[in-house]
């Protein structure tokens, strides 16, 4: 009786939470939808350029793979080329991804609150604020790589038993169907596949799977999922790849400078805010010790899925500018950790250690929450802000993602005045400029670039 008490109060207790879930992603996609429809910013250079590349589908491309191409190919034939038609995907797939950090946490750690507070956080971070609203690759990777974690986790619990090793034979393909289309994304995946090789080979859990032939065909999967960027890039002397390692400071010539990770880790306090990033720091070393100390398999999952990305790209910013949102992903596994944490700390902190906790957690809520409501209202802050400050258009931020709407207008009056098509062609001398000119040219002629 009390066994049938208990499992009833935790089925209560998941449907609260998930109830909780469903609440805060219904009011963040209501939001995004509406800022996206109504709000005053035009798409950023990428978006563009994005969007210019799904006029022209094609096997790989320059800087990346083909998958956000094909995406806002499906996306505009749907709703049109418009900032909605192109923007939407980012939507779904922050949606999407909210869903799978909710149940990844649950199952990891046993708990629907540690779940609702990896998603609940994860929806107020200024990454995830603008991973909702902008169209880039980012958005289908970042919805592959927390799946592809949570799949890795279930084969650890299928393999504890031998009776179980063929519902974790399968999962295995799911994983290399991932890792394919993480591949047919961005090129850092083929770092990203080299990490779960990695975790595999060095886990004394996992190691069994070298013995099995599913492991191979995965990893065979993976590469004929990827294969349209391996035969473009064959046929285009690699110039994703020498791209990609130019970007990086591996084929290109740069002084070596260690002081640039101190600018690399200023963004990461940017990124994360330094509320989050202070905590994070504690969750690192808890990751750490869980996973080689206390020897849990979890934890040396999530370690070898995060450790490695950050490793990677401090190495890179010694020889170059290393974007702040490059490690993006190295931060999944971690924030499922936090909710975690939090979950933990609801439960064991006593006294003035809860106190302290439930303080500085309210807080950094608040922080949080008051950061996405500037975020969402910027115009109107601004307005009152010259006033306050000086009246300096440049000042603004977000002065670059203006007025390509007006320029396009402008732009089309003068393409037709000149003969169109026919007499005249479009060209800037900058990628970010020709696509914003192509998209919002109401013709969307093809424009040119000249560099």
């Amino acid at each position: 009786m009390s066994d049938e008490k208990d499992l009833s109060l935790e089925n209560n207790l998941e449907k609260k939470y998930f109830l909780a879930l469903l609440t805060v992603i219904l009011i963040f996609t209501v939001i995004r939808i509406l800022y996206i429809m109504y709000g005053p910013l035009n798409l950023v250079p990428d978006e563009a350029y994005f969007w210019d590349w799904s006029r022209r589908l094609a096997p790989s491309y320059f800087d990346q793979g083909p998958v956000v191409a094909y995406i806002i190919a499906f996306t505009t034939a749907l709703f049109g080329d418009t900032v909605v038609g192109v923007r939407i995907g980012a939507v779904f797939f922050m949606t999407a991804t909210s869903v799978i950090f909710y149940i990844a946490a649950k199952d990891m750690f046993k708990s629907p609150r540690a779940g609702f507070a990896a998603a609940f956080l994860f929806n107020l971070m200024p990454i995830s604020l603008a991973g909702g609203l902008i169209m880039t690759y980012y958005s289908p990777m970042i919805f592959f790589y927390p799946m592809m974690i949570y799949l890795l986790f279930k084969i650890t619990e299928k393999d504890a038993k031998d009776e179980n090793l063929k519902e974790g034979a399968a999962l295995w393909y799911i994983v290399g169907l991932f890792l394919g289309l993480g591949l047919l994304t961005h090129i850092m995946y083929w770092f990203y596949s080299f990490m779960v090789i990695l975790y595999v080979i060095t886990s004394p859990k996992m190691r069994r799977w070298l013995k099995s032939p599913h492991f191979y065909l995965a990893v065979l999967l993976a590469f004929v999922v990827s294969a349209p960027v391996l035969y473009w890039n064959w046929h285009h002397d690699f110039a994703m790849f020498r791209h990609a390692f130019g970007l990086g400071g591996i084929t290109r010539s740069r002084e070596f400078n260690p002081l640039t990770i101190l600018e690399f880790i200023g963004g990461q306090v940017g990124l994360l805010t330094p509320f989050i990033f202070i905590p994070f720091v504690y969750i690192y070393y808890l990751i750490i010790k869980r996973a080689f100390k206390e020897k849990k398999e979890l934890y040396r999952l999530i370690f070898f899925t995060s450790a490695p990305i950050f490793i990677l790209i401090i190495l890179m910013s010694m020889r170059g500018r290393a974007e702040a949102n490059w490690p993006m992903l190295g931060y999944i596994g971690p924030f499922l950790v936090f909710g975690c944490v939090i979950d933990e700390a609801l439960k064991n902190y006593k006294g003035l250690k809860r106190k302290r906790f439930l303080q500085y957690s309210w807080f950094t809520l608040i922080f949080l929450i008051s950061l996405n409501v500037f975020a969402y209202n910027f115009d109107v802050i601004w307005k009152i802000a010259p006033k306050i400050l000086a009246e300096d258009p440049e000042r603004d931020p977000t002065n670059g993602l203006r007025g390509w709407d007006i320029l396009g207008e402008r732009g089309e009056e003068v393409y037709i005045e000149m003969g169109g098509e026919e007499k005249v062609f479009v060209f800037t001398q900058e990628y970010g400029a020709t696509a914003e000119l192509a998209f919002y040219m109401p013709s969307h002629p093809n424009v040119i670039a000249l560099r």
